[in-house]
């Protein structure tokens, strides 16, 4: 009979992998050689699979000393490191600290320099556009949205890759376009979009692939006001959960977003009694604390205020839910502060201009550039106003001045740029970029904390 090491250590309970963990203190005993290679991977799977993300204090300078010890071959450090960026990202999730972002970056593009096999360069290059997307959506920076593509679009042309790699990274490119078709849209966009799923699809068809694929479908068709290609997507998705023995949450929350397109088109109130059963069943199938539960709130709100059935007490809840959720998107619970503080307006709706507000520093952030900083306060101004007006109408004109000024301070406060890449200033003057990063990791902990 063969063991798995890993899956042995994977299949451990919390006292007895903590005990091992505790006892490999030094990867150059030979007793614990054989840990080398399996440990740090099912240490970095029981934070992610395993949700202790509270063991990530440990993962985090175990991996550091472990890509940069000499003894240990230029492999297994390489491999430190990779796991390393993976422990960075998983804590950032976990805190929301923007330093912690620009440390996983900063290991990732060096990382994507180092020569490895074709799928291990792809993956490396994916990885790091995962990143980039993450500052992009976690903080509205668009030119970040352009370095993921420019990254991933390198990822599927790296000699050598496999098909299974390449479909996943042609889905990433479609995650990525996806991301700036919320930011910028256009139809040149959604066709990107479509494209890369396709090629996806036709290297890997897989359920996830074909799911994402009608997603595509969906934003083309609804862009086009085409109900055929719009009701072609939404079958697609009801073979597909037909063939699976528990219909999961992903093809859920698609289907009822394909249902709410097929009722703002037809207005059928078919369309949205479906809708809002798919997406009901979505919502309960997400587990709170994941950041996909805050978009299938905003969507079931969405739902339920369609057409003449509007259950307006349950959307609201919902969309508070998304606009206090730890784990989601600034645009998320921007959008769900606003569009509860629009539905009900007077008293109730004071709180929930306030959080709108509270979240245009991370609209216009820092590591933006100044472009895009501005463009975020000038898309958003109204909302600024429309707290104005509603604190003032509840006898609060001092709130209400406070956030009439919220745009313009942070564009005067934000004038010194920061954001650059300094990797290759550090192989001419480390110093200099050393003390750039201080300043940068000081502008940025004092900015979101």
């Amino acid at each position: 009979m063969h063991f798995d090491l890993t899956d042995m250590i994977l299949a451990m309970d919390d006292d007895r992998f903590l005990l091992l963990l505790n006892s490999w203190e030094d990867p150059h005993d030979p007793r614990t050689d054989h840990l080398l290679g399996v440990l740090p991977a099912a240490l970095l799977q029981r934070c992610s699979d395993g949700g202790r993300l509270e063991l990530l204090d440990r993962a985090i300078p175990l991996f550091r000393a472990g890509a940069t010890d000499p003894g240990i071959d230029a492999e297994v450090r390489s491999s430190f490191r990779a796991n390393l960026v993976t422990a960075l990202r998983l804590d950032y999730e976990r805190t929301g600290r923007a330093a912690i972002l620009e440390d996983a970056i900063a290991e990732a593009q060096s990382l994507s320099e180092e020569p490895a096999s074709g799928d291990e360069i792809a993956g490396r290059l994916a990885t790091l556009a995962r990143l980039y997307a993450l500052r992009a959506e976690g903080f509205n920076s668009p030119g970040d949205v352009t370095r993921a593509i420019d990254a991933l679009e390198q990822a599927v042309d790296v000699p050598g890759i496999s098909a299974e790699k390449a479909a996943a990274c042609w889905s990433d490119l479609a995650g990525a376009w996806r991301t700036w078709e919320a930011m910028c849209s256009g139809p040149d966009v959604l066709r990107q979009i479509r494209s890369a799923m396709e090629e996806a699809v036709r290297l890997d068809p897989s359920v996830i692939n074909r799911v994402n694929l009608t997603s595509a479908q969906r934003l083309c068709a609804v862009a086009a006001g085409d109900v055929t290609e719009l009701a072609e997507s939404i079958i697609e998705l009801g073979v597909i959960a037909e063939g699976q023995d528990e219909v999961g949450a992903h093809v859920l929350h698609n289907l009822g977003r394909g249902h709410t397109a097929m009722f703002t088109i037809t207005g059928s109130s078919v369309s949205r009694d479906a809708a809002v059963a798919a997406l009901r069943g979505a919502f309960a199938a997400t587990p709170a604390g994941y950041q996909s539960a805050a978009s299938i709130a905003v969507d079931l709100a969405e739902a339920l205020l369609l057409g003449p059935q509007r259950a307006e007490d349950e959307a609201l809840r919902l969309l508070d839910l998304a606009s206090e959720h730890p784990a989601a998107t600034v645009l998320v619970r921007f959008n769900a502060a606003t569009t509860a503080a629009s539905l009900r307006p007077g008293a109730d709706a004071l709180d929930r201009w306030r959080r709108a507000v509270a979240l245009l520093p991370l609209l216009a952030w820092r590591g933006s550039r100044y472009r895009d900083r501005e463009s975020a306060v000038a898309r958003f101004a109204g909302v600024a106003r429309s707290g104005t007006a509603c604190a003032a109408g509840q006898g609060m004109p001092r709130e209400a001045i406070g956030m009439l000024e919220t745009g313009r301070s942070l564009l005067w406060s934000q004038l010194l740029e920061t954001r650059a890449d300094l990797h290759w200033l550090g192989t001419i003057r480390p110093d200099l970029a050393e003390q750039l990063a201080r300043v940068r990791r000081e502008l940025d902990r004092t900015h979101h904390t």
